[in-house]
């Protein structure tokens, strides 16, 4: 419910560093518009500064966990086009969740959202559009906005009959830096726009009571509290943004989880998920264990580091040979990276893996 939904700007060519760039609104995507983008759910390099004709080099740090399709269409051909009649760019993430958004001369937003949520098609209408970008937009831009959006849905277990959600968002957007940008599919000129958001997600329960005796009411369920640094590449004739990065505040894990999509050019091969730089981790994900496997083990003993994504060991284990299990059941759920390290502190092998 929390994915960041700046989506929208048109497909073309890569091109090289150079000055820095304004966008504006012909650089808005248009229906037939659709982009496959690569994602890591581990990023593991260092986000980097902001500031003028900087260098963000990701091309050693990004692993494609998964790929995911955005489509641009017609807003009129989305089933809740009814809903937000005033929209005049749709979008479809997948099969999972469809975006109605407003392109002006002034502004990108987004009106409304509609998907599956506990299992039943609902429709998430916002209280006021969502800025998801100013126009013109050019290095120092900033702004700040506030939305609300909620849905209700039917939702039949023991005692509850329907579920009423609702977002509360704050955000403060900064175009911080301009430069130069490579991700696994090329080079580009990019603007880098920085987005902080607060966000409460809510859910409500409705019960039927027991009439006469007890009133149908609706109760307090539970309440999250995410903290996001949003970073997005935005780059002229390229599409939606080229890279985006986020840093969200996991409060359950006491830790920031750093994630990564990017524009994958015509030709990207898809690396393998499980082997990276000499070493194979499987089952991924796990509940209680990992086997992890080096490709060129050494003859003594080494060491397997277990860290969370902003570099936090949680575990060490000192093994030896090409194949080891590790215990993973003390561990929370989420995403951990993985080393194994020589007794003269060589790195033999590296990865990442997901505890569920």
């Amino acid at each position: 419910m929390k994915k960041h939904l700046l989506l929208l700007i048109a497909a073309s060519s890569f091109i090289t560093a150079g000055a820095q760039i304004t966008l504006t609104q012909a650089d808005i995507a248009t229906a037939g518009n659709t982009f496959r983008r690569g994602n890591d759910t581990i990023f593991s390099g260092i986000i980097g500064p902001g500031g003028t004709n900087m260098t963000w080099n990701y091309t050693g740090s990004l692993d494609i966990d998964y790929v995911d399709t955005i489509s641009f269409v017609n807003p009129n051909t989305l089933p809740s086009f009814s809903t937000f009649p005033t929209s005049n760019i749709g979008i479809k993430f997948g099969s999972f969740a469809d975006g109605y958004g407003i392109s002006s001369p002034t502004s990108l937003s987004l009106i409304g959202q509609a998907g599956t949520f506990f299992g039943v098609y609902g429709e998430l209408e916002f209280t006021d559009p969502e800025k998801l970008m100013e126009f013109p937009c050019t290095f120092g831009t900033t702004y700040t906005d506030y939305v609300e959006y909620g849905a209700q849905v039917e939702y039949t277990t023991t005692g509850v009959d329907s579920v009423r959600l609702k977002t509360m968002k704050n955000k403060s957007v900064n175009v911080d830096g301009w430069g130069s940008l490579t991700t696994l599919s090329g080079t580009y000129n990019v603007l880098r726009q920085m987005e902080y958001t607060t966000q409460i997600d809510s859910i409500w329960i409705h019960t039927p009571g027991f009439p006469p005796i007890v009133p149908p009411s609706w109760q307090f369920y539970t309440e999250q509290l995410d903290t996001t640094y949003h970073y997005a590449f935005w780059s002229n004739g390229t599409g939606y943004p080229v890279a985006e990065i986020d840093s969200s505040y996991n409060a359950t894990a006491g830790a920031f989880e750093v994630t990564a999509n990017w524009i994958l050019a015509p030709g990207v091969s898809l690396k393998e998920n499980n082997t990276v730089s000499g070493s194979l981790v499987y089952p991924n994900p796990a509940a209680d264990a990992v086997t992890i496997r080096l490709t060129n083990a050494p003859q003594t003993n080494y060491e397997i580091e277990v860290y969370t994504a902003i570099g936090t060991v949680v575990k060490r284990a000192d093994v030896s040979g090409a194949k080891n299990v590790v215990a993973i059941d003390e561990l929370s759920p989420g995403f951990y990276l993985y080393r194994a390290v020589s007794k003269e502190g060589a790195v033999l092998g590296q990865g990442k893996f997901q505890k569920n």
